[in-house]
């Protein structure tokens, strides 16, 4: 289905993986019924293909004693001038939160139905 990424006023369409939690009955998470207000892991893919076209860099990376495994920069992709500058800018005062980062590094994200 299509599903929204608020905070980034983006919307992709991913595949739906499992049903984690619901709210009115656990019966319907075992057998995985997708109902309204259901919380469910979709596809990471198509957000992270958004992320790094958008903003130059990559997320999700894996930390590994309090480091990161990589680096975030995308260096090895030649760049007009104009785009440089529109992805620093977009750069400047851009932060994912935590806890969406380490969603994107496992390649399942949570989201409401």
């Amino acid at each position: 289905g299509n599903f929204a990424w608020g905070s980034e006023n983006t919307t992709h369409k991913c595949r739906i993986l499992d049903v984690t939690y619901n709210s009115s009955n656990n019966e319907l998470v075992r057998t995985k019924t997708l109902v309204k207000s259901a919380v469910v892991q979709v596809d990471a893919a198509p957000f992270r293909a958004w992320y790094i076209q958008h903003y130059g860099k990559k997320i999700g990376i894996k930390v590994k004693n309090g480091e990161k495994v990589e680096s975030e920069d995308i260096t090895d992709v030649k760049r007009s001038n104009t785009l440089a500058t529109k992805l620093k800018k977009r750069n400047a005062k851009h932060e994912v939160a935590e806890n969406v980062d380490q969603q994107f590094s496992t390649g399942r994200l949570h989201a409401l139905v």
